[in-house]
């Protein structure tokens, strides 16, 4: 916990080597032209990008890595403030027919920005923080759910145009996810989310396919 607040804080480490072959390491560094990063990097990174693309991801505070020979990352951390709120995963199992349809919405909403800056990455429910209040409450469309998860890798995070076909492929992998963990959505549930998802798009001016809802099963 942050002794200033008593703030719960989360703590990411990277301890082993990586297995690649060091040949292949290096050539991978020649390549992108840049230094190798362990995931906690990767991390820090995915938060500064999308934060600066006004998402609201969780908070790094402090990150670092531990190097061989100069330029190979053997170890790394990162330290993150916690959260408050409740997953959105916990609202969607336990509320009402119409609390679950704002979680959806509340999804759909934010993959449509996502995906329109160009970051075609994977959501899943649990990775996603608001709070209960503001979600039972009447102005639920104005939440900006928190980020927990910033796995995917922060240099994959270009902001580009919308690009069609990697927002279905993302769009249809966040959902398989979700229900590989044991979610399942009602007809209407689904129909809310695509719904918010291209009304964020099209409010974007972006124009979605057609027939996305058949592409997408």
């Amino acid at each position: 916990h942050d002794p200033s607040d008593g703030q719960a804080l989360f703590l990411k480490r990277s301890t082993e080597a990586p297995g690649d072959a060091l040949w292949r390491l290096a050539a991978r560094r020649w390549v992108r032209g840049r230094p190798l990063h362990s995931e906690p990097y990767h991390v820090h990174l995915a938060e500064q990008t999308l934060r600066s693309h006004g998402f609201n991801p969780m908070q790094v505070l402090a990150w670092g890595e531990r190097r061989a020979w100069g330029w190979l990352p053997t170890q790394g951390f990162m330290v993150a403030r916690g959260v408050p709120g409740d997953s959105l995963e916990a609202l969607f199992i336990k509320g009402s027919a119409s609390l679950r349809q704002r979680v959806l919405c509340v999804v759909g909403r934010l993959m449509g920005r996502m995906h329109h800056r160009g970051f075609n990455v994977t959501l899943r429910l649990y990775d996603l923080f608001a709070p209960r209040q503001a979600m039972q409450a009447a102005d639920w469309r104005t939440i900006d759910p928190a980020i927990i998860d910033l796995d995917f890798k922060g240099h994959l995070l270009h902001a580009t145009d919308f690009d069609a076909d990697k927002a279905i492929r993302a769009t249809a992998h966040s959902a398989y996810l979700m229900l590989r963990t044991g979610l399942r959505f009602a007809p209407g549930e689904a129909a809310a989310w695509l719904r918010a998802y291209r009304r964020q798009l099209r409010d974007a001016g972006v124009k979605t396919p057609h027939r996305l809802a058949k592409r997408l099963r």
